[in-house]
């Protein structure tokens, strides 16, 4: 999901648009993957975790491991078992989101 909305996210509103005047989905809602519910809170952390990500002359930084972790009390996330649960899935999407980042950003310099 989260790299469907990477790519796609943006141009939501546009696609719905399409959908309803060709009375088909178009290709990139066709391959939207749903979100399950017990996911919902993992993907809603996540973009609040988002703009507390560091920048430098490089881009956007990882996720620090300092703010995932101040993050668990907000959920009422407790066990160390849940927490290691939320830490991963946060990393994992943490690190696809980097790669998205990176990748666009070696498409600009081509550009360029």
């Amino acid at each position: 999901m989260l790299l469907w909305e990477l790519g796609w996210g943006s141009q939501l509103k546009t696609l719905l648009e399409a959908e309803k005047a060709m009375g088909a989905p178009p290709f990139a809602l066709r391959n939207r993957k749903k979100l399950r519910q017990d996911c919902t809170d993992y993907m809603h952390a996540f973009h609040e975790l988002h703009p507390t990500r560091m920048h430098n002359e490089g881009g956007h930084q990882p996720l620090q491991p300092s703010e995932i972790s101040a993050y668990l009390p907000f959920l009422g996330i407790s066990g160390e078992e849940a927490k290691a649960k939320f830490f991963r899935l946060m990393l994992s999407m943490d690190q696809a989101y980097m790669n998205h980042h990176f990748e666009q950003q070696a498409k600009a310099s081509a550009k360029s």
